[in-house]
């Protein structure tokens, strides 16, 4: 029985993830181009977006100044 709960979550999961596609594609709305990333950004948007990514990865990997483990 508990199987069957499963299988109607993902059942459920799945459907409503088809509607909003659906819905997105039939409605042709546009979303930025994710393959272009931040070349799309002022440059303080992509200076600060660099500052933050360089400041992430010292954190996490123990850089200069870093406070990572």
């Amino acid at each position: 029985m508990f199987w069957l709960w499963i299988v109607g979550f993902l059942a459920a999961v799945f459907g409503v993830t088809g509607i909003a596609n659906y819905i997105h594609k039939k409605g042709n709305s546009h979303l930025p181009d994710v393959d272009k990333g931040i070349k799309n950004a002022s440059s303080a948007q992509q200076t600060y977006t660099e500052s933050v990514l360089h400041n992430a990865k010292n954190d996490h990997f123990g850089g200069f100044g870093g406070g990572g483990n």
